[in-house]
């Protein structure tokens, strides 16, 4: 039995919950929801953050930061609590951090296709060529979007973050006690190093190459993206993971998953040349915190337990 298992048969009641501890939640019935799932191998897709009161939670979610009820966001999924280890320190600062994003109204990353975009910069899942085909189409939906978002945004001061980037900034921000320790392993077999090694093999053919980024504008209706999420997730089921000795990344690949960073770290108010590729995937794979993921939350700290499951809410 894993230590997530054991973990699970614990049952912690809200009443029980604090200032700060982090609430993970299993994926609900929707294809965003449950590819964010499969993408991040985990057994969570979103996170929240307990607010002042035990009954109501603060998290990054369309449109901006928001505080809502615990009980409409936990009913029917399973819902990990991960609490600080040093349960002396007071968590009332952490919480201010979030108050203070949501008085800004800091905008959630807003797009599905763009928020699991970047959970899959860190995914260990071995590409076939026909995976690559169905992610091309994705990372190019997703570039697209960041456009669109720039343009919307260009006057904002603001960073759209995920969910999980939200909680992890607001730990971070807080003071050097509160930083959540990330100790994320396997850089070296993630899609990030895996596109910079075969661009550093020959870095003058991705600087003379030109990919077109269009894709059919079906791709702006939100039945068609969620029915590319449903693809993209069937692609990610019989895919494997921790098995990329044997693949080739297709230079089509190679580029629209680069030109994908170069766009988010623009987001991010870093602002980089159209094919500063090999440039890009550097920064992204020195900055964790650009893709820190819900189930990083859940295993992947050094610093933080899960207490185990929250009370189920009756549907």
């Amino acid at each position: 039995m894993s230590q997530l298992e054991q973990i699970s048969k614990a049952t912690v009641k809200i009443s029980d919950l604090k200032k700060g501890d982090i609430i993970l939640l299993s994926p609900y019935d929707q294809w965003d929801s449950k590819l964010i799932a499969i993408v991040t191998n985990s057994p969570v897709s979103h996170g929240v953050m307990s607010y002042y009161d035990y009954n109501t939670i603060v998290e990054e979610n369309p449109p901006c930061v928001q505080t809502l009820p615990i009980a409409g966001k936990i009913k029917g999924r399973d819902a990990y609590v991960v609490r600080n280890k040093k349960e002396t320190l007071d968590m009332e600062p952490v919480v201010k951090i979030a108050e203070k994003y949501l008085n800004q109204k800091d905008p959630f990353t807003y797009v599905s296709v763009y928020t699991i975009a970047i959970y899959m910069l860190m995914s260990e899942v071995n590409l076939t060529k026909e995976l690559q085909q169905q992610l091309i189409i994705f990372f190019k939906a997703a570039s697209i979007e960041v456009e669109k978002y720039l343009k919307e945004q260009k006057d904002s001061d603001c960073q759209p973050m995920t969910c999980s980037q939200f909680i992890y900034e607001c730990y971070n921000e807080t003071g050097e006690e509160y930083k959540v320790d990330l100790v994320k392993t396997a850089l070296d077999t993630s899609l990030l190093s895996r596109v910079k090694k075969v661009i550093e093999s020959n870095p003058e053919k991705y600087q003379e190459m030109e990919v077109n980024l269009e894709i059919d504008e079906k791709f702006s209706a939100e039945e068609e993206i969620m029915k590319l999420m449903e693809e993209t997730f069937h692609s990610f089921e019989s895919g494997s993971i921790n098995d990329v000795n044997d693949e080739v990344i297709t230079d089509d690949f190679a580029v629209a998953f680069s030109k994908f960073c170069i766009l988010f770290l623009k987001t991010q108010k870093i602002v980089l040349g159209d094919k500063d590729y090999i440039k890009a995937l550097d920064i992204l794979i020195n900055n964790k915190e650009f893709y820190v993921t819900p189930g990083d939350l859940l295993v992947n700290t050094s610093n933080f337990v899960c207490l185990g499951l929250l009370e189920k809410i009756e549907e």
